[in-house]
């Protein structure tokens, strides 16, 4: 997927003890298109391929988490 809009972001990763977040850095804060929560859904994948046991408790981006 292409944007029309062309954007930096950075994707947060931070693990706690029992807890990973995923998600857009504040400080850059890029319109939350489909391609920006596309590539939220890529990293989920590839982290998933990593580690088999990782789970999703909480998403707001469903739809673009990628499943084979």
């Amino acid at each position: 997927m292409i944007d029309k809009l062309h954007q930096q972001f950075f994707i947060e990763i931070s693990t706690r003890k029992n807890k990973t977040t995923i998600r857009l850095f504040p400080g850059t804060d890029p319109d939350k298109t489909d391609g920006v929560k596309m590539a939220l859904g890529l990293t989920v994948k590839i982290i998933q391929e990593i580690y088999s046991d990782f789970k999703i408790t909480r998403t707001d981006i469903g739809k673009f988490l990628l499943s084979e």
